[in-house]
């Protein structure tokens, strides 16, 4: 199932991003314009802080700035005691606002990811169910289970989810790290260098053990559903001869390996969050140190609680633009099976569906100089087979395993 070509993670995603068609397109737009204003919800909250702040602690420097004037002046606002209460109202109503964006946001990209994965397990099925009996005979049942399944669940999850809250946690990232600098450039650089480089450097340690990680679930997918096949496939068999001791450990070896490698790509993929939760509190604290002891006549209280709501805010950005680079990237050699199989043209009889013909039996079923080989084998399976079965007759065929009886009996079959 594994296509022999090296894979490209960013070619096979837009691979996978052309095969959705305009109408994705066109929700992934909407979903985009909902992105911007999820952005600019945030820069208002994280703004909205210093004049809370500054009128906890002296709102009397409010009536300073340029920005806030003309609207203290339209709320009919001139003493400092009278700036507390529309402060917090304006504070609140703008965390609300944030708040309620990103929910939206949250379902939004929720449903673009249903609508995604019905549309691709749908389309991948079709794909394996009109392919020729051939097809079927030549290739191993367990991955094409696995490939309609496991594999396509995770390359909805871990692709096309994961790409876009990539998405949306890097411009929120980006305009996080653009307020803070606008705020206090020398904090906001430390703030960012620290926890931007921690997560470029988290990157660049596992990425080999993540994409080895992908293959060794890419491969024993297949082979899980395989021993759940042959176990209770053949149950009776497996019950008759007590075998089932045998498959038990196949089984529990093979999900070993797939839980081993899922359950490290995910350690591996939060590892740095509570690392640099650390390191960055200890950078604000120093330098907020810093500040103090270097402006002792300014007020650097409403800053520090800007500053630490931007971070605060910026962390699990930066760990979700992380997070879901280590998720796509755990993922690469399913979606790249994905993408082979779904750039493959559906059969032609997907368009134009067989008509079955009433074949009555006369006298005998006639078999005459038949010879077979399956697709990409050279050895002949059958050859030269003359074969007569009279009407009413009853026949067997007998021979060792590979000898071609149920080949045979396929072709008498049509």
């Amino acid at each position: 199932m594994q296509p022999q070509q090296k894979t490209n993670l960013w070619r096979d995603i837009y691979t996978l991003w052309k095969y959705l068609g305009k109408r994705r397109h066109m929700q992934f737009s909407l979903l985009l314009i909902l992105m911007i204003v999820a952005v600019f919800a945030e820069v208002i909250s994280i703004g909205a802080v210093i004049p809370f702040i500054t009128a906890l602690t002296s709102p009397e420097t409010l009536f300073e700035s340029t920005t806030l004037v003309p609207l203290l002046a339209y709320l009919n606002i001139t003493q400092p005691d009278e700036l507390l209460l529309p402060m917090t109202i304006g504070f609140v109503s703008a965390a609300m606002f944030a708040a309620t964006i990103r929910i939206l946001l949250l379902w939004a990209n929720a449903r673009m990811t249903l609508v995604m994965g019905v549309q691709l397990r749908s389309d991948l099925y079709t794909r394996v169910l009109y392919q020729p009996y051939e097809y079927h005979v030549a290739h191993n049942s367990s991955d094409l289970i696995s490939l309609t399944t496991d594999k396509a669940e995770a390359t909805i999850q871990a692709d096309l989810a994961h790409v876009l809250m990539l998405f949306t946690a890097l411009i929120l990232s980006i305009t996080i790290i653009t307020t803070l600098m606008w705020i206090n450039l020398t904090i906001a650089l430390s703030t960012f260098i620290t926890l931007g480089g921690g997560y470029l450097l988290a990157g660049y340690l596992v990425k080999q053990r993540i994409k080895h990680n992908s293959k060794m679930i890419a491969e024993h997918q297949p082979k899980a559903v395989k021993c759940i096949q042959e176990g209770i496939g053949g149950i009776r068999d497996v019950i008759m001869d007590g075998s089932q001791n045998v498959f038990k450990q196949l089984y529990t070896q093979v999900i070993y390996q797939l839980q081993k490698a899922g359950t490290q790509n995910g350690f591996l993929g939060n590892l740095p969050k509570p690392l640099l939760e650390l390191i960055g509190i200890v950078i604000i604290s120093i330098l907020a140190y810093w500040m103090h002891t270097n402006n002792t006549n300014e007020n650097i209280l409403p800053v520090l609680g800007a500053l630490a709501l931007g971070a605060q805010r910026l962390l699990p950005s930066l760990q979700q633009v992380y997070f879901s680079w280590s998720t796509i990237h755990g993922s690469q050699v399913a979606l790249s099976q994905i993408v082979h199989k779904l750039s493959e043209p559906l059969p032609i009889s997907y368009n134009h569906p067989a008509v079955s013909t009433p074949f009555p039996l006369q006298q005998a079923i006639k078999l005459e100089q038949i010879s077979f080989h399956y697709a990409g084998h050279e050895r002949q399976i059958l050859q030269n087979i003359n074969l007569t079965i009279p009407k009413g007759s009853r026949m067997g065929f007998i021979g060792e395993t590979g000898s071609g009886k149920s080949t045979l009996l396929d072709i008498i079959m049509g």
